[in-house]
């Protein structure tokens, strides 16, 4: 199961705008977007500047252009935003709801969107930071482990629907591990 993820840390470069930039690029270099529009394509190579456009990029490329390899025989794509809280630092305009709705030329809300069922959105951010869209499919963890790491029943328990292997399950444990170090 192919993973983009981000990890937001404070600062101008950790911004809701960045993020769908990092996932757009991300893809790209993993090769998980498949097009044959010449002006898709270049879209991707020379990312638009307008918030609400590339956005609508990464919708056009999650609901048409995901490319499902042979090794993904779910057709299943986990992206993950983490400390999302540590990004409304530099634009606190842009909320994560926005990469919930579709917009017009103008930049305005035509209606909410929602990603197929196969693509899962794993969010981490401190309470009291963003509002949702109220989606009958969201769950939420109210306490992760933040000082010990993950552990493989929380793990199992976030991504069940997968019915992900077990080496999945410890790659997803491995890369998420906390680091124990001393200052």
């Amino acid at each position: 199961i192919p993973v983009l993820h981000h990890f937001c840390g404070s600062g101008l470069a950790n911004n809701l705008h960045a993020i769908v930039y990092h996932l757009i690029l991300q893809g790209k270099k993993m090769q998980l977007w498949e097009t044959d529009d010449e002006e898709l394509k270049n879209n991707i190579s020379k990312l638009p500047g307008k918030y609400t456009d590339v956005i609508m990029l990464l919708h056009t490329l999650i609901d048409n252009c995901f490319k499902i390899s042979r090794k993904n025989t779910a057709g299943n794509l986990v992206i993950v935003i983490d400390g999302l809280d540590e990004a409304s630092v530099a634009f606190s305009d842009y909320n994560i709801s926005d990469y919930f709705s579709n917009y017009d030329d103008n930049g305005e809300v035509t209606e909410s969107w929602n990603s197929k069922s196969n693509i899962k959105w794993i969010f981490t951010f401190r309470e009291g930071f963003y509002t949702f869209p109220d989606f009958n499919t969201q769950h939420q963890i109210d306490v992760v482990q933040p000082l010990l790491g993950l552990d493989e029943s929380s793990v199992a328990s976030a991504i069940a629907d997968f019915n992900p292997s077990k080496e999945f399950i410890k790659t997803v444990i491995d890369r998420g591990q906390v680091s124990n170090s001393e200052s």
